[in-house]
């Protein structure tokens, strides 16, 4: 099968990419094949003459603006702009993937939290995504294109940048270690979240590409909360660290519930997809990769 993935040069578009790449797929990284430049998402046009000499039969979205650096509206720009160039050009494919998120669901009154839950989306990002999702969906239906949302919850692998949670961590003890530093910063020791392998998630994404998903949205996640208390206690337990060092809360602002644990059981229960890397697995992985650099 040919597949473009866009944002194949991200965090998880690396991983979607090798995903396919491995079960034999021919994979398109969403280039220009006549100026070797990256398909702006924002020029439709450039999208449609794109898909139209390429040909494939899925597209995965995995690119996004994630961080306030950008302007988080793009993220719906980008998935329009996918589906509708696909529309022109006249391509009937399998699937467009959409990558969804946890924080489409904001302030959530039970856990785990299922598809069906309402969004209340608080932060600008998770808004976007909101937005993305609905916009996407409803041009699903407009020009019958098959389009699945994949609502991610918190990705974890070894090419994280620095400000995420375990990442900074990590620097934070190879520094305290280093007596470079005489403590450790964590935002807060209760705040839960729902944590999975950046690989399993993509072994999810061929799964969607794969089968003729029932629905419109599947959570991707471990189905498992837990705290970063926990995270950071493995973490130290994989570090040869003399003297445990002091562990500063930057909050005492108690959380509101969010989304923190996925109810998984539609994607188990009809595709069969369910996580295989533990998280002790994935920490030990990623301070691997981190000796590395």
């Amino acid at each position: 099968m040919k597949v473009i993935v866009f944002g194949a040069n991200g965090f998880m578009g690396k991983a979607v990419t090798k995903e396919f790449l491995l079960a034999g797929h021919n994979v398109d990284l969403g280039i220009d094949p006549t100026t070797k430049l990256k398909i702006n998402l924002l020029d439709k046009k450039s999208i449609e003459n794109y898909i139209s000499i390429v040909k494939p039969e899925a597209i995965i979205n995995c690119a996004g603006i994630v961080d306030s650096s950008g302007d988080f509206n793009n993220n719906i720009r980008f998935s329009q702009n996918i589906i509708e160039a696909t529309k022109d050009a006249g391509i009937k494919v399998r699937a467009i993937i959409i990558t969804g998120s946890a924080g489409e669901y904001g302030e959530v009154t039970s856990l785990p939290v299922s598809e069906s839950a309402q969004l209340n989306a608080k932060s600008d990002y998770g808004i976007s995504k909101v937005k993305e999702e609905e916009t996407s969906i409803k041009l699903s239906e407009k020009y019958d294109i098959p389009v699945v949302v994949a609502r991610v919850f918190n990705p974890l692998g070894f090419d994280m940048k620095d400000r995420f949670l375990i990442p900074n961590l990590i620097k934070q003890i190879k520094s305290y270690n280093n007596k470079e530093i005489d403590h450790i910063e964590i935002n807060s020791l209760d705040s839960p979240r729902d944590y999975l392998n950046v690989v399993d998630i993509a072994r999810a994404y061929r799964i969607l590409v794969e089968a003729k998903p029932k629905y419109n949205v599947y959570n991707i996640g471990s189905g498992i909360s837990t705290k970063n208390a926990e995270i950071l206690e493995l973490l130290l337990n994989n570090f040869a660290i003399e003297v445990q060092p002091k562990i500063v809360q930057m909050s005492d602002l108690a959380e509101p519930m969010i989304a923190s644990q996925a109810d998984i059981s539609r994607i188990k229960a009809e595709l069969g997809w369910e996580p295989t890397i533990s998280l002790e697995e994935t920490i030990k992985g990623t301070i691997h990769a981190s000796n590395r650099k």
